[in-house]
């Protein structure tokens, strides 16, 4: 687990990209959401995308630490227009209702990470549900899955457990992110209607899994970054 100075000095170095890129100089590339069930490597897969496209990475723990910490989320949040912030506060605002105290703005920090990246595009998340956040038409949303036992022997030889060990930290993380997305979005990230691919690497090499990814974004948007 990296420590907040960490994550804050990752935020700065992609601002100071974004800030450095004048409008026009490239195009904005729509952004690909990958959600994971634990034990499948969807993790080490979605970095492999974004090395493929040249597209920046945002993992769970960096998006979880900007949503958790203010201060981040605004230096992330200063990247964007006065015109394109307004718009993510509008877009934020009416899905808020309901929440109270400190909940309100984690929610409301994740929706601004999300969006944010979304608008300057070129990015790969992982987790933290933002394909349901995302728009239809500017991203990719992936699932990687494989079946339960096989997640297991993934989990049991990555991690040095015994079988038990294993089958209990997978059901465990398995409940936190479904416990997650309901809390926070109302949604069951098991419902396949929310994701364009599901890639299942139970019988698929890591490699075979990016070219699939890749090539479904080419398929979806008509290219890929050369």
């Amino acid at each position: 687990m990296k420590d907040l100075k960490q994550f804050s000095a990752i935020v700065e170095d992609q601002v100071k990209k974004w800030s450095g890129l004048k409008q026009g100089q490239r195009p904005v590339w729509p952004v690909i959401s990958l959600s994971r069930d634990y034990g499948t490597g969807g993790g080490a897969i979605a970095k492999a995308v974004a090395e493929r496209l040249h597209f920046a990475f945002w993992d769970q723990e960096l998006v979880q630490a900007i949503a958790e910490n203010t201060g981040i989320g605004k230096n992330l949040l200063r990247s964007l227009d006065e015109h394109s912030r307004s718009t993510i506060e509008d877009l934020i605002s009416g899905v808020l209702l309901g929440r109270g105290g400190t909940e309100v703005e984690y929610v409301s920090q994740l929706y601004r990470i999300i969006h944010t990246i979304e608008k300057h595009g070129s990015g790969v998340i992982v987790g933290r549900g933002a394909q349901f956040v995302l728009k239809n038409e500017s991203s990719l949303k992936v699932k990687i899955v494989a079946d339960f036992p096989r997640r297991v022997s993934w989990v049991m030889q990555r991690e040095k457990l015994d079988q038990k060990e294993a089958e209990k930290k997978v059901r465990k993380i398995d409940k936190d992110r479904s416990d997650f997305h309901l809390r926070y979005y109302y949604k069951d990230a098991n419902n396949p209607v929310y994701y364009d691919l599901i890639v299942n690497t139970e019988g698929l090499h890591h490699d075979n899994a990016v070219n699939i990814i890749v090539q479904a974004f080419k398929e979806k948007f008509g290219t890929i970054p050369s």
